[in-house]
């Protein structure tokens, strides 16, 4: 990928984003995303072979620099270094030519590297891409009940409303595991726009059915005021209809026309390339070695800062320093 600004811009444009961060890990944390770009992998063997280029030290020295980097108790991915992540990722937005009156739409899935991590993801659909934008993560659950996805989900959507600007309108697009009167309620209380695929065997009342959401017309169509039974609760359902499948969306974000609304759904699978350009369609993330939570968590967030400016390079020039 050719990038359209030199390296000392590209690392100035990271750094000035994370001011607040302790003063070498800060830099550190921009020449390793800088070196992610050019190889386009998190090994950090090739990370270290590709720092070269910036500060002319050996493999050996780099590769040290790259270990201890990761191992900084400095080096905390925490509420203050989310936040300059954010910065810097709407400096980018604006740059990338965004307009301020449209609404913005969150896409959120899990995901996995290999065996070891859970992964809970936010992503920006921008210009038809998913971009990532905040994530969550626990050690991989090896038996049932070692994970409560309630606390992981509830603490991950109050955590992104908190870091998110204000002035904007966001809209979550989320599977049908998101599909649920909690998740609803939750997104409702935070103010949050969603569209939410729903289990097909969930039952609900309107001049349109009395039975399973399965059962309504199998065409294009939105009901305002379907009462879903087991929720004892209103809510408004689009049905989406393609070729090969069908969709039934929960949503308070109607967009005129309605099948524009399902189209949003449809965006959401934008999530999914962007979990295989950072796994083995791109980035390698799946092939990592390593194992301790606390040095993947701070590789992974160094990724999405590379991750994020390849994207947006891609539609204008790298300038967000100010």
């Amino acid at each position: 990928m050719k990038l359209s600004s030199p390296i000392p811009d590209i690392l100035e444009s990271i750094e000035s984003n994370f001011n607040n961060q302790y003063k070498k890990i800060r830099e550190n944390i921009a020449l390793v995303a800088y070196s992610i770009i050019r190889c386009q992998n998190v090994n950090t063997a090739e990370i270290a072979r590709h720092l070269n280029e910036v500060n002319g030290l050996d493999f050996k020295a780099n590769d040290m620099k790259v270990y201890r980097l990761l191992q900084s108790k400095h080096f905390q991915v925490d509420d203050r270094l989310w936040r300059g992540y954010i910065r810097l990722f709407f400096k980018l937005i604006r740059n990338g030519g965004f307009d301020n009156k449209e609404h913005l739409f969150i896409n959120v899935d899990y995901t996995n590297d290999t065996d070891d991590f859970l992964i809970l993801c936010a992503s920006m659909w921008f210009q038809g891409q998913s971009i990532p934008l905040y994530f969550s993560m626990r050690k991989y659950p090896k038996q049932a009940g070692m994970h409560d996805p309630k606390k992981l989900e509830e603490a991950f959507f109050k955590a992104l409303h908190h870091l998110l600007p204000k002035g904007y309108q966001y809209t979550i697009v989320a599977d049908r595991s998101f599909g649920n009167e909690r998740i609803i309620n939750l997104l409702e209380e935070l103010d949050f726009g969603y569209v939410l695929r729903l289990n097909e065997n969930l039952m609900v009342q309107s001049e349109h059915l009395n039975g399973n959401v399965k059962e309504l017309p199998h065409k294009n169509m939105y009901i305002s005021n379907a009462l879903v039974t087991k929720w004892n609760r209103e809510i408004a359902l689009c049905k989406r209809v393609t070729e090969n499948q069908s969709w039934v969306l929960a949503t308070n974000q109607l967009v005129e026309p309605a099948s524009k609304t399902s189209q949003l759904y449809e965006g959401r699978f934008s999530i999914e390339k962007m979990f295989k350009n950072k796994k083995s369609g791109g980035f390698d993330l799946e092939r990592l070695q390593i194992k301790k939570y606390d040095r993947f968590k701070r590789l992974l967030f160094i990724a999405c800062i590379a991750y994020s400016i390849m994207m947006f390079s891609e539609f204008s020039e790298i300038n967000v320093k100010n």
